[in-house]
């Protein structure tokens, strides 16, 4: 666990460094129900097929972020779990601004679990 810490601290700065910066210590319940109603917000008005046909995403410096963001989700769970709600709801705010990936499902399989968890 003392490296799944440490590659977490990476990942965190390299995602400062994409423009995408998250808190370093305990989240407050408050910050992840923000998080939540930003992710809500986003989501208003969208139905399962506008999400499907959104367009794509080409910012590059995006596209990273996005990707490790997803990539982090599992290893967060075991290391920093109040930041996956963090994480999940930044890729779903991201992607319905600036367009969708495949990283997308990731970030909505996370903010549907913190909603029946």
């Amino acid at each position: 666990s003392g490296n799944n810490k440490e590659s977490m601290e990476q990942l965190f700065s390299i995602l400062s460094e994409l423009g995408e910066s998250f808190p370093d210590s305990e989240v407050a319940p408050a910050t992840i129900q923000d998080a939540l109603m930003s992710a809500k917000k986003s989501l208003n008005g969208y139905s399962k097929e506008d999400l499907i046909s959104a367009p794509r995403l080409n910012d590059r410096r995006l596209q990273w972020a996005l990707k490790l963001m997803a990539y982090a989700l599992p290893y967060l769970f075991m290391v920093k779990p109040r930041h996956v709600p963090l994480l999940g709801c930044r890729i779903v705010d991201l992607s319905i601004k600036h367009g969708v990936t495949g990283e997308f499902t990731f970030g909505l399989c996370s903010y549907a679990l913190c909603l029946v968890t």
